[in-house]
């Protein structure tokens, strides 16, 4: 969940209108040396070893809801807020986000519909083209059966990053969405994920970096994000990580009409 709830910040903070400055990627991924390895690990054998790191698919397959509450930060710009992510199955997603000075933005994904709002403006619908992708990663329980989530993922070597070796995965998803994620091979964890808006692009436009993996009733979530989405760099701390929380009546409801 925590992949897609970064990109999907980034993102939003980006369409909200916000005038972010062009940065050096500060809090980026740090550059990483690339190897080919004889006898690399089945991809898929790769992420589900990534599920048993966090806390086993049985585990996660009992969850019935999370909430992530934290800070949100654009260094650049000396501009901090807070984020709340809230998310059940089977697809539901409210992302919380107040800018300080700016406002607040709101994004909801509820089974096949997907909103957005923005300081002084109504609820609106996303189009189908950000909608659809959206939808997909908001899929609770995907995340945690690799071979439901991707329709391949392929190992192509290992890198060196921050000192330490991790594999590097090609992942499509069932919906054809394209990204490389970069696993520890000593712990198994995510390390981080470089992905693509458009399929078959040459470069990539989004890059996150996972860190300080904490436990919370029994599995371990990443609690802090660095990202850089289309040349532009942000943090994440989550402070509070519930696990089944009580879900107020209508949280998951698209607002209004809508």
């Amino acid at each position: 969940m925590l992949m897609h709830t970064t990109r999907m910040a980034a993102a939003f903070l980006l369409t909200a209108g916000l005038s972010l400055p062009a940065i050096a990627q500060e809090g980026a991924p740090a550059e990483a040396e690339t190897s080919v390895a004889a006898d690399l690990p089945d991809g898929f054998d790769i992420l589900d070893r990534h599920v048993e790191a966090i806390g086993g698919k049985d585990a996660a397959m009992k969850l019935e809801g999370v909430r992530m509450t934290g800070s949100l930060a654009v260094p650049a710009m000396g501009m901090t807020g807070s984020i709340v992510v809230s998310a059940a199955p089977p697809a539901k997603q409210i992302l919380d986000i107040s800018i300080n000075g700016f406002g607040t933005m709101v994004q909801g994904i509820n089974g096949d519909k997907a909103w957005a709002s923005q300081p002084g403006g109504e609820p609106m619908m996303m189009p189908e083209a950000q909608a659809k992708p959206m939808i997909e990663n908001a899929q609770f329980y995907d995340r945690y059966q690799p071979r439901k989530r991707y329709q391949s993922a392929t190992t192509t070597g290992t890198e060196t990053m921050d000192g330490e070796e991790v594999y590097v995965v090609e992942l499509v998803s069932t919906g054809g969405t394209e990204s490389v994620g970069f696993y520890s091979v000593e712990t198994g964890l995510q390390r981080a994920e470089k992905s693509r808006a458009v399929p078959g692009a040459a470069a990539f436009d989004s890059e996150i970096v996972y860190l300080d993996y904490k436990e919370h009733d029994g599995l371990k979530f990443a609690s802090v994000m660095k990202m850089v989405q289309q040349g532009f760099a942000q943090e994440i701390t989550f402070e509070s990580i519930e696990i089944n929380p009580e879900f107020d009546t209508g949280t998951f409801d698209a607002p209004g009409d809508l």
